[in-house]
């Protein structure tokens, strides 16, 4: 069998590599573009007046982003839930995540956040009392890759891992809100609030790869010319 010799190879594989190249340049940039629209209509949901409790009763998905206002009728279950591995400034804590009832609706709400060392004992929350909350409405986080299955929900306090609904739904006995209440800071029930919602931005991010990938493309097919025509050159002479 003969093997491809010096240019031609180099050439083949440059050929090869290029849309390859190109077609992960073009993913990142239809990435990117979805990134910017779901960052446009997240825009648009903050801009909408607040959702009152009575459309909580009704379908989530279009609610969600959007700015929650709940006056003092809430009844806060007794259930709560840390959710481990959350990181601020560089500081290991966990999510506090507490039950809630309002007008029929039964939700979760995100109480904030709360620094915690694994070495140490399992932090004390206190009970949220009773009185209105502004928030955010937010889907549900997903659970992402998990090397071991979360504990069992078991008591009143439970460390977990990821937040599975069908899970919850069945500790607590009841069906929630498709959709998670994130409180804003300076409410009484609020610990450490503000982080980053990992919403529809970081398109910028995106585009700055498929910048990468076309230039890699274009250096290679550089490449390929640049020794087609060394080498054709040599010939020649």
């Amino acid at each position: 069998m003969r093997y491809l010799r010096w240019p031609y190879n180099i050439i083949l594989v440059s050929l090869l590599l290029v849309p390859v190249l190109v077609l992960l340049g073009l993913w990142q940039m239809d990435r990117g573009q979805t990134k910017e629209e779901l960052a446009l209509r997240l825009e648009q949901r903050l801009r909408q007046p607040p959702v009152s409790g009575e459309q909580l009763a009704g379908e989530v998905a279009p609610l969600l982003w959007r700015w929650v206002e709940l006056d003092g009728e809430i009844s806060w279950g007794e259930e709560v839930l840390l959710l481990d591995n959350s990181v601020y400034h560089g500081r290991h804590g966990v999510d506090v995540f507490q039950p809630a009832v309002y007008r029929g609706s039964f939700f979760l709400v995100n109480r904030g956040w709360l620094a915690w060392n694994r070495q140490d004992a399992e932090p004390r929350v206190q009970l949220a009392v009773p009185g209105g909350i502004s928030g955010q409405l937010r889907p549900w986080p997903q659970a992402g890759l998990q090397l071991a299955r979360s504990p069992q929900l078991t008591g009143m306090v439970n460390l977990i891992t990821a937040l599975d609904k069908a899970a919850i739904e069945a500790w607590l006995g009841q069906d929630l809100l498709a959709g998670v209440i994130y409180l804003v800071a300076g409410q009484p029930n609020a610990f450490t609030t503000g982080r980053p919602v990992g919403s529809g931005t970081g398109a910028m991010r995106h585009y700055g790869y498929m910048v990468q990938w076309f230039g890699l493309a274009l250096a290679l097919l550089g490449l390929s010319l640049w020794v087609w025509l060394r080498h054709s050159g040599r010939h020649r002479d």
